[in-house]
Order: C-alpha cells, then structure tokens, then sequence
C-alpha cells in the first residue's frame, strides 16, 4: 500500500516549532516597538506644534498691547531741569518707562506709569509689563520704582534667545551738530521729544521684530521735576 498521501497530510498538519515561535514573536516584538515609536514621535510633534502656535499667538497678543501702551504715550515735558526740557520717558537697551492713559483712566484723564523690562536669564527672554497710577501734581520724574514691588505685573511671554530695545531719531546730545542724520540710538533719556521709532528686536527667534512709533504732536503738558505742577 502506498502511504506518502498519509504521511503528506501528517506533515502538513503539525503546528509551530519552538524556534519559529520565538523568532515570530521576536518579529512581532520588534513592529510593535517601531509602531509605538512612530505614534509617539507623531504626538510629540503635534505637542510641539501646538505649543508652538499657543507661543506664537501669546506673544502676537502681547505685542498688540505693548504697541497700543507705546503708540498712546503721554508726551509730558519735565520742567526745572534741562534746556530744552526733556520728556518723560527713559529707554534702555533692556527696558522703557513712559506714561500712558490707560483704558480704564481714559474717561478720567488719569496717567498711568508703565516700565517695559525684558529678563534675559541666557537662553531666553522674559517680557514683563509693569504699571501703576501716577500723578504728575504729586511724583517726580524720573519716579522711584523700587524694582517694581509697587507695580502690577504681567508677563507678556517667553522668546527664545535675546531681545533689545532700540530707538531712532535725531541725535539730542546737547553737542551734537544740527541737523544731524538720524539713527539708531541703544539709549533714549534725556532728549525732548520721543524717539520716532521703537524697535524690539529678537535674536535667535524667529519672531518678527516689533516696530513702534510714538505719540508724535506736541508736549500733552509739563511738570516739574520736583512733583510741582506748571501751567
């Protein structure tokens, strides 16, 4: 009798070695860890770009409430001290203090003091928006700010890498020669009128630099740099 047929199905039939299980599971092991890498990569992505974005709306918000603060800077002269008499503002390469009407003080007339610092700690910068009423009748200028313990605070956001202040304009050293060129100054204290244009640059960002140009009509009123008030 033939019995190949038999021992063919026989054959057939008979499960899985151990080692075919082993590499099988070995296989399957090794797909679900690409699997899980390739899900988790794509989270992680998406988390990122969602903090991204979030980043990028903040500090676009941020810089529409900077601009408006700067734009609506009250051009107060400071009398009793130099001539020509200097305005009220003070700006630096890390900060700039000025006045401005608040939203809420508009109706009233009221000022409010406003200190714009950036806190650069080497790798990233913290734009903080300081502010406090203030009355021209009763302070002098510059103000005490006592590091801005007796301000409110917010903080505007977070950039990576450095952010500076600039300022363009005319020179207003009491030396320089008339009717100089204007540029761009790192500093802007003491001269008599705004600077034509505020920049906020950032480096190692790729936020756009923020450009701003100041209330540009003439002196809103004059106070003495002793807190006593002129007409």
């Amino acid at each position: 009798m033939n019995r190949r047929p038999e021992a063919t199905i026989r054959q057939a039939c008979r499960g899985f070695t151990l080692v075919e299980l082993l590499v099988a599971l070995v296989v399957l092991a090794l797909l679900s860890t690409m699997l899980f890498g390739t899900l988790r990569f794509a989270h992680l992505a998406a988390a990122r770009g969602e903090a991204a974005t979030d980043r990028i709306q903040r500090t676009e918000t941020a810089m529409r409430l900077l601009r408006r603060q700067l734009e609506e800077a009250a051009p107060l002269t400071v009398s009793g001290a130099t001539q020509p008499p200097p305005i009220a503002f003070a700006g630096d390469e890390k900060s700039v203090l000025f006045l401005a009407p608040p939203a809420a003080a508009l109706v009233m007339g009221g000022l409010q003091l406003t200190w714009f610092t950036i806190e650069h700690d080497g790798r990233t910068s913290r734009l903080v928006l300081r502010w406090r009423s203030f009355d021209p009748r009763q302070e002098n200028w510059p103000p005490e700010l006592d590091g801005g313990r007796n301000m409110a605070a917010l903080v505007l956001g977070e950039t990576p890498g450095d952010a500076s202040l600039s300022y363009f304009g005319p020179p207003f050293a009491p030396d320089a020669a008339p009717h100089s060129p204007s540029e761009w100054y790192s500093d802007w204290t003491g001269a008599a009128a705004f600077p034509a244009l505020i920049r906020l640059g950032f480096s190692g960002s790729t936020i756009p630099d923020l450009l701003v140009s100041p209330h540009q009509g003439g002196a809103a009123g004059i106070f003495a740099a002793g807190g006593v008030p002129r007409n």
